[in-house]
């Protein structure tokens, strides 16, 4: 991180020198920028047989990206560490993903949304398919489930 700073510093005048004291980057408050990045990101991989993309934009932004994100997947029976780049537009009243890892993924599901009313399909890579519509609070979100061995492609709903 380029802004890491110390949280004070000692002077010795009559030595005319000095040294930083406390947390250098202070981690307590770098902790919590991370999670909220994370959670704008929306990358779960806690089961790495299942990768979930469930990125979370706010209302007033058009565009969430990341590059290199390190993911865990399944290559087989071994675990396997992937580096996945996305890009989530708003488009409208909806959304579109476009995604690339640097090999297959095991299975990926991707969240969708919020959308202000029930989005029960999208496209991917051109081709129609079914989303599964869930409410939560004052908004629908589409689940699109279980995309097998996919290394990349482009997702459209709403």
């Amino acid at each position: 991180m380029p802004y890491i700073t110390p949280e004070g510093c000692e002077v010795d005048a009559a030595r005319g020198c000095w040294h930083r004291t406390g947390d250098l980057g202070n981690g307590v408050q770098e902790g919590e920028s991370v999670k909220v990045l994370r959670l704008v990101l929306g990358v779960d991989d806690l089961t790495a047989a299942h990768t979930k993309l469930m990125p979370r934009m706010l209302s007033g932004w058009t565009e969430v990206s990341t590059e290199g994100y390190p993911v865990l997947t399944m290559d087989g029976a071994r675990t396997a560490h992937r580096k996945l780049s996305y890009t989530l537009r708003r488009t409208g009243e909806g959304y579109t993903l476009r995604w690339q890892a640097d090999g297959p993924m095991a299975k990926l599901s991707v969240r969708m949304g919020p959308f202000r009313r029930e989005v029960s399909k999208g496209r991917i890579d051109g081709r129609d398919v079914k989303a599964e519509a869930v409410r939560s609070g004052d908004s629908w979100w589409a689940w699109f489930r279980d995309l097998p061995h996919t290394a990349r492609g482009e997702l459209a709903a709403g």
